[in-house]
């Protein structure tokens, strides 16, 4: 009986702690997007959804999830 209690607390420890990960991919892709954004205007280049989403950086963390 225990066990099956260790169990379940288990499976629900991993799935909080999946939770967790989703909402950390999801902030630092934001992350990313507002630093291309800065550097966009920074250097006063137009600001377009290519710009924000083209970088090799975004696909490399899209890629992990």
């Amino acid at each position: 009986m225990e066990e099956v209690k260790r169990i379940k607390k288990v499976k629900t420890f991993y799935d909080e702690l999946v939770v967790l990960e989703e909402l950390q991919i999801k902030t630092v892709l934001r992350l990313m997007k507002a630093k291309l954004l800065i550097e966009t205007v920074a250097k006063g280049e137009e600001i377009s959804k290519e710009k924000l989403t083209s970088d090799g950086n975004l696909n490399t963390i899209k890629s992990i999830n």
